[in-house]
C-alpha cells in the first residue's frame, strides 16, 4: 500500500492556516483525505478555499475533505443572525469544488460556547468517493473533550477485502 502525506501552511499576515491531504491506495483505488483546520479571519478562510479550489481542479480520484471550516451555512442557534456574506463565499467554494456534504447523524451542531451552537465541523466527498465507498456517513459524536463534536467517517458499503477497518477517525 502506498501512502502520501502533504501538510499544508498558509501564511496569512503572519497567522498559518493549516490543511492536511493524504493520499492513500487501496485495491488499486486512490484514496484522498483532506483535513482541515480554519481560523475564522475571513482572511484565512480564503487561503484554504483557494487551496481546496486548486486540489478539486485536478482531483479525479476519491476525495473526502473534513474537519473545522469554521465556516456556517446557515447552522447557528443563538448569537447575531447570520449574514449572506458569511455564508456565500464558504458555499461557493463548496460549489467550485464540486463537493457534496455528507449525511449525518448524531448532535446536529457540533461546536459551542454554551450560549451559541454552529455546525462548523463537516464532512464533504466528492462523486468518486461515493463511487467506492457508496454509502458513508459522517458521525458527529457528542459530549468529546474539546468545544467541538468529534467525527468519525462510516464506510459500510465499503469493499471488505484486505481493509483493516471500516472508520476513518478525526476530532
Amino acid at each position: 500500500m502506498e501512502a502520501k502525506v502533504l501538510l499544508g501552511a498558509y501564511y496569512i499576515n503572519g497567522r498559518a492556516v493549516y490543511s492536511l491531504h493524504c493520499h492513500t491506495c487501496s485495491n488499486n483505488e486512490n484514496i484522498f483525505l483532506t483535513f482541515v483546520y480554519e481560523a475564522s479571519q475571513e482572511g484565512h478562510k480564503r487561503a484554504l478555499w483557494e487551496a481546496l479550489k486548486n486540489i478539486a481542479n485536478t482531483m479525479e480520484d476519491a476525495w473526502c475533505i473534513l474537519g473545522d471550516f469554521n465556516s456556517v451555512a446557515g447552522d447557528r442557534m443563538g448569537g447575531t443572525d447570520i449574514q449572506d456574506t458569511e455564508v456565500r463565499k464558504f458555499e461557493d467554494c463548496i460549489r467550485a469544488c464540486d463537493i457534496q456534504e455528507m449525511q449525518s447523524r448524531g448532535p446536529y451542531f457540533s461546536w459551542t460556547n454554551k450560549t451559541i451552537w454552529i455546525r462548523i465541523d463537516r464532512v464533504f466527498a466528492n462523486v468518486y468517493w461515493c463511487d467506492i465507498f457508496g454509502f458513508s456517513q459522517a458521525i458527529y459524536i457528542a459530549n468529546s473533550l474539546s468545544d467541538h463534536t468529534a467525527l468519525i467517517i462510516d464506510t459500510l458499503d465499503a469493499p471488505s477485502q484486505n481493509r483493516p477497518s471500516n472508520f476513518v477517525t478525526c476530532g
